[in-house]
């Protein structure tokens, strides 16, 4: 996949802060990152295809027509043009300085040695050097994405850059080109074969040897690795995740009950106002467990068919003498005798939805985090921000009509996502055993509802989450190939101002898992200023010593991750990736195919 993304955007990366800010941009990334890897495996099928495609790709000409967000076209064939004119130049200098180039008229008579060879080493030589102006041409001409806050000063210094550019390109090529006429005009024609040697080598090796070498070099690394690992392909590009590895009808009920619990923006919405008119609820310090506690499994009851939101139901009963007709026997008494009403609890989402959604996106979060965090995140993902500080202080009583305002204007009210605080059915597994006191102290009562409980087991709904995750993916695939107009299905990692969201075993399980299906992940942080409290948090992640709230847990999830220590340092490498494309780092990202790239060139 990486390699597909190399070829396709030439080279660039894209952050994810220009692709929240542009709808377009995000549409077309998203479609190519799902696109690409079938059609990379279908013509990587084919050998010969595939050399083919290859050569293009890494061929100099055809990479001046490259779609690039950071140089443009205008530029890349001015440095190429450069370069090449350059080579050339520095040639004739060599040649000059030897005395190939002396004309025939000259009276200077001077013995030189020399063979085929010698001027094969000067065109080499003479790329070598040449390199390093169009490293500066390359660097003075190239764009970045950049932060808003220093747009202005940066449109600035690319202007700048942009006159440098222009100036520098059209000072080297006039020299270049005025040099390598006089060059040509004072050559002896009893030695134009020494410059046609020379001046081939530079071509051929420009236009041919270099991309041929570098498709060569990619190509056996391609073959070596499919040789030993004949289903990498698949499992790398995410192919396994759509469909391969079974339909979705194939899953389990429960999974599929699971599944169609999404809980739409405007639920959310509504639900905070309610939480932030109650005393238990302290924007400040309730976390996540809290609110559970005491709004979630409380307003998600069931009591004689009607869903109950209060913290205290009232019910007024009447015995009346009821006169039965013989022939209903037992049923009739059932209905009459009974003066006790059966109470269910059901997941929060299923009472405000009345009917199945599908979500879109599913949201990592940590229990213990403050709960006004964890909306913070989901609301900065449906606004289309990369962190969340501006959302949170908007999250407070007054706020609330401006949050609401921009979620309508951006028609994101009604888009679903998978949050297990509301879309599991709490009744059905801790209701019944709550801690005494909340985070803050506050006593908690427990719940006396009926609800079958399931910590283990088919009928289960916390341990589902890697065949939930599988099944949604598989779905949402379907539907879109179906024709149906879906996003397709993604991840928002809400990551606490604490960073403890890391020290949860079944969230970094979660992360983990999600990542090996190719979900598109979008990591919310608090701010910027975050990045060195993160980047030290996860030097010393251990899924080892992670945290579970019941011991038993870790057993089943550490069996699922199987190398502890091959996952710790895959997903350090997973999030610190996921880190590079949230911040604006100016560090330079050399993979292996520019390596390789820029050896071959030089040499």
């Amino acid at each position: 996949e990486s390699a597909v993304r190399q070829y396709v955007w030439n080279g660039t990366w894209l952050e994810s802060r220009p692709l929240a800010k542009s709808r377009r941009l995000s549409e077309r990334a998203a479609r190519l990152e799902e696109e690409l890897p079938e059609i990379f495996a279908h013509w990587g099928q084919r050998r010969l295809l595939r050399v083919g495609i290859a050569l293009l790709a890494c061929h100099p000409v055809v990479q001046i027509f490259h779609v690039s967000f950071h140089t443009t076209s205008a530029k890349r064939a001015v440095i190429f043009t450069a370069f090449l004119s350059g080579s050339l130049a520095v040639s004739g200098l060599f040649m000059s300085a030897s005395g190939a180039a002396l004309d025939s008229t000259s009276d200077l008579e001077c013995t030189i040695d020399e063979n085929v060879m010698q001027f094969v080493v000067i065109g080499l030589v003479s790329m070598l050097l040449n390199a390093l102006p169009r490293m500066c041409l390359d660097r003075m001409g190239r764009r970045s994405f950049a932060p808003e806050t220093k747009a202005n000063s940066q449109w600035r210094a690319w202007l700048r850059n942009d006159v440098l550019f222009w100036l520098l390109a059209a000072a080297l090529l006039s020299f270049y080109l005025l040099f390598i006429c006089s060059f040509l005009a004072n050559i002896a024609k009893s030695e134009d074969w020494k410059c046609t040697v020379s001046f081939a080598t530079i071509l051929v090796g420009k236009l041919c040897t270099t991309p041929a070498t570098r498709v060569c070099i990619q190509l056996s690394c391609a073959e070596a690795t499919l040789f030993l690992f004949p289903d990498l392909t698949a499992r790398e590009l995410g192919l396994h995740a759509h469909g391969q590895a079974g339909q979705a009808s194939d899953a389990s009920q429960k999974v599929v009950e699971l599944a169609n619990r999404g809980i739409r923006v405007r639920h959310l919405l509504d639900f905070y106002e309610k939480v932030l008119q109650r005393d238990f609820f302290d924007p400040d310090r309730s976390t996540t467990h809290d609110v559970v506690r005491h709004a979630i499994i409380p307003w998600s009851l069931k009591v004689s068919t009607t869903w109950c939101d209060a913290d205290e139901v009232q019910l007024e009963l009447k015995a009346v003498d009821a006169q039965v007709p013989q022939e209903f026997g037992d049923v009739a008494k059932s209905l009459t005798s009974s003066s006790e009403s059966e109470s269910l609890g059901a997941a929060y989402a299923t009472v405000v939805n009345g009917e199945p959604v599908a979500a879109l996106k599913l949201v990592i979060h940590g229990w213990g985090n403050l709960f006004r965090t964890l909306l913070a995140a989901v609301f900065a993902d449906a606004l289309g921000h990369t962190d969340y500080d501006e959302t949170l202080e908007l999250l407070r009583e007054q706020g609330l009509k401006t949050i609401r305002a921009q979620l309508s204007s951006l028609n994101k009210m009604d888009f679903p996502y998978w949050i297990c605080a509301f879309s599991v059915n709490q009744h059905a597994g801790i209701c019944g055993q709550p801690p005494e006191t909340d985070s803050i102290g506050r006593s908690i009562a427990a719940c006396g509802c009926e609800t079958p409980k399931h910590r283990t087991g088919d009928e289960c709904e916390t341990n589902k989450f890697h065949e939930l995750v599988e099944y949604m993916c598989k779905f949402n695939s379907e539907e879109r190939k179906a024709g149906r107009e879906m996003q397709r299905l993604g991840q928002v990692v809400a990551v606490d101002i604490g960073f403890n969201l890391f020290n949860r075993l079944w969230c970094v399980a979660e992360l983990s898992h999600a990542e090996k299906l190719h979900l598109p992940q979008a990591l919310k942080l608090h701010s910027c200023s975050s990045k060195e409290r993160c980047f030290e948090k996860l030097h010393h992640l251990d899924v080892q010593a992670a945290e579970v709230t019941y011991e038993e847990d870790r057993e089943v999830v550490l069996e699922k991750i199987g190398d502890s220590e091959l996952f710790n340092e895959e997903l350090k490498g997973l999030m610190f990736n996921q880190l590079d494309g949230f911040l604006f780092s100016e560090r330079g990202k050399l993979n292996l195919e520019e390596l390789v790239s820029r050896v071959v060139d030089s040499l």
